[in-house]
């Protein structure tokens, strides 16, 4: 990033050293291959030039003993070296594609399973609650999941405290919290629809959106029934027979639950 600034001598060093991992890509690739002589002659030449870069000698004997390793190379490299303009446009455009591809499936349209068949191998977005504010993850940690899990806190405070209603629909086999879809933005960039949910904390009502393809009744499970241990079915499934006890208020397909 800083190369224009660096010294003539610097600039030579890390030219050297570009020679050496070329040098050294030749003789792992091509010394099974050449003759007897020639790998003596590489290793001669590689092993000189890294003596001068070891010991830090002048510009110019670095300079020379580059140019002889470069001779040395356009006999014995291959198609490593010199390569032809053909084999450097299809590399770049190989390393272009993977990369977009990476950052594609990543960031930008993660693939979307739309049952449960390879559960847990695969959980798409998943929620994890912190109880405590010690136990929430600090600027650095956040960045760091970020950069790994693609995980991006949202947390979620009251006006005020008191009693905690969140609204339920559903029977005894599946229950979702009622929601509605608004516009949003993905990545602060790309136009998405998300989930609005609105709870009740006192008398205040309380709202969090989350992504379409978020399980926010996994979220609630965690957070209210820490003790029910996850299995292949969807977290409403599993409210549904946390909350068996209230099958009356979950038969009138609304209500409460504190």
């Amino acid at each position: 990033m800083f190369g224009i600034f660096a010294s003539p001598a610097r600039k030579m060093r890390e030219n050297a050293a570009h020679w050496l991992e070329l040098a050294d890509k030749v003789y792992l690739y091509r010394r099974d291959v050449l003759a007897h002589a020639q790998v003596a002659e590489l290793q001669s030449q590689t092993a000189a030039l890294r003596r001068l870069l070891k010991d830090k000698a002048e510009t110019m004997k670095l300079k020379l003993a580059v140019e002889s390793l470069e001779e040395v190379l356009r006999r014995t490299g291959g198609m490593h070296y010199p390569k032809s303009s053909l084999v450097e446009n299809v590399e770049f455009f190989l390393v272009a594609a993977i990369v977009i591809l990476g950052f594609r499936t990543y960031f930008v349209q993660p693939f979307k399973i739309p049952t449960n068949s390879m559960w847990p191998t695969y959980n798409g977005m998943t929620p994890e609650v912190f109880r405590q504010g010690s136990d929430e993850p600090g600027y650095i940690h956040q960045a760091v999941r970020l950069a790994a899990f693609g995980a991006r806190p949202k947390r979620v405070d009251a006006k005020s405290g008191g009693e905690i209603l969140i609204p339920l629909i559903g029977n005894n086999e599946r229950v979702i919290i009622p929601y509605r879809n608004v516009a949003g933005r993905s990545w602060l960039i790309f136009p998405a629809t998300q989930k609005e949910y609105t709870l009740l904390v006192g008398d205040d009502p309380v709202t969090v959106r989350v992504p379409a393809d978020f399980d926010f009744e996994w979220t609630i499970r965690d957070t209210f029934f820490p003790e029910a241990r996850a299995n292949h079915e969807p977290a409403g499934v599993d409210l549904a027979r946390l909350l068996g006890r209230q099958a009356e208020v979950l038969r009138r397909h609304s209500g409460c639950v504190s």
